[in-house]
């Protein structure tokens, strides 16, 4: 993550980029891409979407179809809706 925001880029795509971090480290790293992007667009691959959407403005889920949902919107039910099986969401507390 840091060589890549050492080039300024306007678009930076990170794939699972906490995948294997605990808990604390994870949390500060998003932190610090929240304030990244506020002057840059940041794409984020991530399977928890309860986490991930105390960080974002926008999530799109991918199953067939794509579909982007403000944060606010994602809840068990939507998540249900798009992939056709039953989902529990677990606030993350962040």
């Amino acid at each position: 993550i840091g060589r890549a925001l050492a080039c300024a880029p306007e678009i930076l795509i990170l794939d699972e980029p906490t995948a294997n971090i605990d808990i604390p480290t994870e949390e500060n790293i998003f932190g610090l891409l929240k304030k990244y992007n506020e002057h840059m667009t940041i794409i984020v691959v991530s399977h928890d979407i309860a986490f991930i959407s105390g960080y974002v403005d926008r999530v799109a889920c991918l199953h067939q179809t794509l579909v982007c949902h403000r944060t606010e919107e994602i809840s068990g039910k939507t998540i249900e809706d798009l992939y056709g099986a039953s989902m529990r969401m677990i606030d993350h507390h962040h």
